[in-house]
């Protein structure tokens, strides 16, 4: 988002501290100080920026501009330890935003220092940050590449809870690609290290991550168990309440697998159940809201569950969500078939059928045409065939 005029409070609160910053630095006269003082001016200066671009507050274009602002000064540092510390900052900060060629730009420079001061911990940190901008933009393979090779390197600098953190995810990404048997070994090696450590937090993930993975497997009974387990890691883990409510979910997703609709509408309602979940996580609360919905449909419930669908829907349009929205809109197309709907029914899967492939929400895509297939025998023959086609695409990708 692009503001005009009045810059936002955060990015007015930065330039007043900048301006502190610079106005109570002491004033040196003596020649062979100045550059001393300089390079202290550029450090706060630094140190200052980096803090203010955490500000969850600041806009898009705020952000890059601060951060714009940092590697321009860092990259009239000397080459030592001190400006490598700041690129490898700013390479993580920027991996999400959406400028690529900065991104690409501070995180090429990071890995020539690195290699250039023989840092291994910060060669390391270069590669975590391109698996991260790699994932971001759905480059599964490239970012799992970059993972192995960062995993790699702390493996042998016997930094074990990094090589934890990265198989984990690797073990999420190889999952999102349909490799469910790497994916489980991946996530069991990242509990054997937590386990070694003893570090609770991230035994909850990955045994949260190694219950979607068993789901994905058809084994639903054993993923309960395992999400389970993860929310005895939690007990005692402060702040914990969000995650909670994401296994919460992920349980009640195993239970409308088992056929269990009735667990699976108290898990739902127990996750929406949440204080301030729908101001805190408005997409989740949606996709929450979305199963809840399922489920009664699946007990073939006489409430009216119009109203559900369409909030989720409204929330996810609203974030601009397009992939949760194909979702959402699909599974209320097929309420609206089992209502005997047929022509709402046919417009919100065709709407559902555009999201999804405007998200590359495959799964979304495959349930919509299916749909489509039964509900619109004028067009059967064209749908069947699409779904066939990517069916079949889909399979070989997973395969490959």
């Amino acid at each position: 988002m692009n503001f005009q005029g009045k810059p936002s409070l955060s990015l007015l609160t930065f330039l007043i501290l900048l301006s502190t910053l610079f106005s109570c630095k002491e004033i040196k006269k003596d020649k062979d100080s100045e550059d001393s003082v300089v390079i202290i001016e550029t450090k706060d200066t630094l140190a200052l920026w980096i803090k203010v671009s955490l500000d969850k507050s600041l806009s898009t274009s705020e952000h890059e501009t601060i951060l714009s602002k940092a590697y321009q000064v860092v990259k009239n540092l000397p080459d030592d330890s001190i400006k490598m510390r700041y690129l490898s900052q700013l390479s993580y900060k920027s991996s999400g935003i959406d400028d690529s060629l900065f991104f690409r730009d501070i995180n090429q420079q990071t890995f020539i220092l690195a290699t250039h001061l023989k840092d291994s911990i910060t060669l390391a940190e270069s590669k975590w940050d391109l698996g991260i901008y790699f994932n971001n933009t759905n480059q599964k393979d490239s970012a799992y590449y970059y993972y192995n090779q960062a995993a790699t390197i702390y493996a042998n600098l016997k930094k074990t809870e990094k090589v934890g953190r990265l198989m984990y995810n690797i073990g999420l990404i190889q999952r999102e690609i349909g490799d469910y048997a790497g994916a489980e070994v991946s996530t069991i090696k990242s509990i054997e290290i937590f386990k070694a450590l003893n570090d609770k937090k991230w035994l909850a993930m990955s045994y949260n991550s190694l219950g979607a993975i068993t789901t994905s497997l058809g084994n639903h009974e054993q993923a309960i168990d395992f999400y389970h387990d993860a929310t005895n890691f939690l007990e005692n883990i402060p702040n914990s309440a969000s995650f909670k409510t994401e296994i919460i979910h992920n349980i009640g997703v195993s239970y409308r697998e088992l056929g269990n609709f009735k667990k699976a509408e108290e898990s739902f309602k127990m996750a929406l159940a949440t204080d301030s979940l729908k101001s805190k996580e408005p997409s989740f609360y949606a996709k929450t809201l979305t199963n809840l919905a399922n489920s009664k449909l699946d007990q073939n419930s006489t409430e009216n569950l119009e109203p559900l669908f369409k909030e989720a829907i409204a929330i996810q349009n609203g974030l601009e969500n397009t992939f949760n929205e194909a979702t959402s809109t699909g599974y209320f197309a097929s309420y609206l078939a089992h209502k005997n709907d047929t022509t709402a029914a046919i417009s919100y899967a065709k709407k559902a059928k555009v999201l999804a492939e405007n998200a590359e929400n495959t799964q979304s895509l495959l349930r919509s045409l299916d749909l489509l297939t039964r509900i619109d025998p004028k067009n059967a023959t064209g749908y069947a065939q699409e779904y066939f086609a990517l069916n079949t695409k889909q399979q070989q990708e997973e395969r490959q």
